[in-house]
């Protein structure tokens, strides 16, 4: 009876469990804490991150958990996409924005990423970056939670889902890199661009932008470039190691500009931003 008893006030003092669920204006599949780094390898290479929406809402900013790896790297430009679904991988680009690289203030700190507009959204979308030079952009792995089947990357003209990279055995990656990207989606009410034109009550879209008739001209050039089409709100050159060599905002809609690389031969990358669509 008494070893009985015994058990059942040990029992008593611990029959309980709880656990803490935060809801807040963002989604997020981290804990808060990073127990790794991740980065992009190459130029020019792109992460996304997969996020279902069950209604529709507005994305108004992007958290990252940057960390320096190697080298400090703040002030150094990149982009943040929001991308719609085509059969479970990134599809179009619904919007982008260039930004510049800032570190959070305190360890495991969220840095914010304020967009110009609102991003309407709904269904499934994929959040993600796009890394412009060579060097590192770390961002913070939460490893206690396994969803790799939610992250793609594509260093070229595919997507791929990193669910499917773990699967090659010669991968050295792969054994390391379990768990999630430090990425929350910030959703609220803002102003949303004014080329965007209603659907229903709930959610907006962009007016369809053809491109077949665009062109960028002359090439070669002495420094000055032209383009055929209208609605250019961005343009960017970038050079061969993805330094910026010009970004500039086309408010007044012209159809050129005069660059700065004029007297250097070399060969350069030209980003035409078009209502949230890269004319690369």
């Amino acid at each position: 009876m008494l070893r009985d008893r015994c058990c059942w006030l040990l029992l008593k003092q611990n029959d309980s469990i709880s656990g803490e669920n935060v809801l807040s204006n963002y989604y997020a599949y981290d804990d808060g804490t990073a127990e790794y780094s991740v980065y992009m390898n190459k130029a020019f290479g792109r992460t996304a991150v997969r996020f279902d929406f069950n209604q529709p809402d507005t994305i108004v900013a992007v958290q990252l958990n940057i960390n320096p790896i190697l080298t400090n790297i703040e002030g150094q430009p990149f982009t943040i996409l929001v991308w719609d679904d085509d059969n479970g991988r990134p599809g179009n680009i619904i919007a982008q924005q260039s930004f510049k690289v800032k570190y959070p203030a305190t360890r495991n700190g969220f840095a914010n990423f304020e967009f110009d507009y609102g991003v309407p959204v709904r269904n499934t979308v994929y959040v993600g970056w796009l890394q412009i030079s060579q060097d590192y952009i770390g961002v913070g792995l939460d490893k206690n939670y396994k969803l790799e089947n939610k992250i793609f990357t594509n260093t070229a003209r595919e997507w791929v889902a990193y669910s499917d990279t773990k699967k090659d055995t010669t991968s050295t990656l792969a054994s390391v890199f379990e768990g999630v990207p430090m990425l929350r989606v910030v959703v609220g009410s803002k102003e949303l661009p004014p080329n965007l034109r209603p659907l229903d009550k709930n959610i907006l879209a962009t007016d369809p932008t053809t491109t077949d008739d665009w062109a960028i001209y002359p090439n070669p050039t002495n420094g000055l470039l032209t383009w055929k089409g209208d609605g250019v709100q961005q343009v960017s050159v970038i050079g061969l190691n993805g330094s910026v060599i010009l970004e500039t905002k086309n408010t007044n809609n012209k159809p050129a500009i005069s660059c700065p690389f004029s007297f250097v031969t070399d060969i350069y990358f030209v980003l035409n931003f078009v209502r949230g669509i890269d004319l690369s």
